[in-house]
């Protein structure tokens, strides 16, 4: 999939691995001269299905006329237009590549959903990918990253026979149920049959980069022959920070929760591991939105007390 911004004058501008930041600044891909338009603005990157606009600035930017802030979707057509400018086309070309391999949802009353796009939705409205009479909107969302299916529930629902309260992996055969509605994950091969292992698709890290922002930070994870590139919010990119940049130990080793504590809320010194907990479940959330598999790369000691980022050997590390 290739994705590109296109200025009303027809000049088109590429997407590349590290996506396009959008803003005042000297630094930015594009820049804008508007006084409204805050230094880095926005973020227009290529996410693993498709471009999506990451919103940093103080005033809202504008999508298809309508306003928007935090991460949106883009798709082909769209129009992205910041404060006082004239927009800006989204283009998308699509491979058309086919996957060996699909996941379904199967009713425990019968029925079969191919899971066709992500993230793959799961409600009661019209702008659900799978609608259900009386839930609410996006009640269940399913995303890929790395080749590995991940579900988010934002209401009350069992997964596997448990009660699922953060973002979890998704394996072929596990069950989710949300008010009486019982449905199963499989993952079938082109010959139509069942798959109970999920083929490794993720490709080894060969660098990271960590650029500090004004409000946050970007992580750059490149894989040799692609990239990609997640902003994070302030604590959540201290956090990687502090397990790539570590005072007392390697990058990739585990690092204590006193450390972590001590470099993410220095002038809070109530915090402890339940914070941590939060504040990797979210990072883990974030990584995995941007196409990375978070669960894999953000790795709690055994016991918990330690966190480390994975890395394989040879990674290299540079803070920006």
């Amino acid at each position: 999939m290739r994705c590109w911004l296109e200025h009303p004058e027809g000049v088109r501008r590429w997407i590349g691995p590290g996506g396009l930041l959008l803003g005042r600044e000297a630094d930015c891909d594009l820049v804008f001269e508007d006084s409204r338009i805050s230094r880095h603005h926005l973020l227009v990157r290529v996410g693993s299905e498709g471009p999506e606009m990451i919103h940093m600035g103080k005033n809202p930017a504008k999508v298809n006329g309508k306003r928007h802030e935090g991460t949106v979707r883009l798709s082909d057509g769209d129009e992205v237009q910041l404060p006082g400018s004239p927009g800006i086309r989204v283009g998308v070309v699509d491979s058309g590549r086919r996957a060996s391999m699909s996941w379904m949802i199967e009713r425990s009353t019968g029925g079969r959903y191919g899971i066709r796009r992500f993230p793959f939705s799961m409600g009661g409205t019209e702008d659900d990918d799978l609608s259900f009479r009386g839930w609410p909107a996006g009640a269940l969302v399913v995303r890929r990253a790395q080749g590995s299916l991940f579900l988010q529930a934002s209401v009350p629902c069992q997964y596997n026979g448990k009660e699922l309260d953060e973002m979890t992996p998704i394996f072929p055969g596990d069950r989710v149920e949300v008010d009486g509605e019982m449905m199963r994950f499989s993952l079938v091969g082109q010959d139509g049959e069942r798959v109970t292992v999920v083929p490794e698709r993720a490709k080894r890290i060969v660098s990271l980069t960590l650029t500090f922002l004004p409000t946050g930070g970007r992580l750059l994870v490149s894989f040799g022959d692609d990239e990609t590139q997640v902003y994070m919010p302030e604590r959540r990119f201290a956090l990687l920070a502090t397990l790539l940049s570590p005072q007392a130990v390697e990058p990739g080793d585990y690092v204590d929760d006193e450390t972590v504590c001590s470099r993410v809320w220095p002038r809070n010194p109530n915090k402890g591991r339940e914070h941590v907990n939060v504040l990797l479940k979210r990072a883990r959330e974030d990584l995995v939105k941007a196409g990375l598999n978070g669960f894999n790369l953000l790795e709690r000691a055994r016991g918990g007390g330690a966190t480390r980022f994975v890395l394989p050997p040879g990674a290299q590390v540079e803070v920006t």
